[in-house]
């Protein structure tokens, strides 16, 4: 039996495009479900187990959170002329820090804001350099996956419920 070229190209494009869908439902889940979620803790409770997830994806933290999520100390140079910075906190309570960059050139951005009295909402942002290394050009994006990461170390049962309902 002889197959015609379009129609294994057909088929392939079906496939690759239905793993495509599932993927784009599920991002599609997670930003619904996370994009205003207010943890269930402070954000100094949360804030080392923020960090810890992002530690623990291979990103170098800088200054006093490289010993919060049990990274080795660095030395003066290393924290000067790192592109990220150790956790800060602005006079509403906002909790800052950001990685240092990768060998292919990515970095993290974490941030959390008070909610209430005993919450937090949790962002971070991705940061990609562009290629080319041209200042000011690359793309930034939360990532929605790294903060469902956060939820289940902070709240696993919330993670949980996130997670059963997700698309596959």
């Amino acid at each position: 039996m002889k197959t015609r070229p379009w129609r294994t190209a057909l088929a392939l494009c079906a496939f690759g495009c239905a793993g495509l869908s599932a993927e784009q439902a599920r991002d599609s889940y997670l930003k619904e479900q996370m994009a205003d979620r207010v943890f269930p803790a402070t954000c100094r409770a949360l804030w080392s187990d923020a960090l810890k997830v992002i530690a623990q994806q291979g990103y170098e933290m800088t200054g006093s959170d490289r010993q919060r999520t049990g990274q080795d100390e660095r030395g003066f140079l290393g924290n000067t002329f790192s592109a990220g910075h150790a956790t800060t906190e602005n006079s509403k309570g906002v909790l800052e820090a950001e990685t240092d960059w990768t060998k292919d050139r990515r970095r993290y951005r974490v941030k959390g804001y008070p909610e209430g009295i005993d919450g937090c909402q949790v962002r971070i942002t991705a940061i990609q350099e562009n290629p080319s290394g041209e200042i000011g050009v690359g793309r930034e994006w939360r990532d929605f996956d790294m903060e469902l990461a956060v939820l289940a170390r902070v709240s696993p049962k919330d993670a949980a419920q996130v997670e059963a309902g997700a698309p596959h």
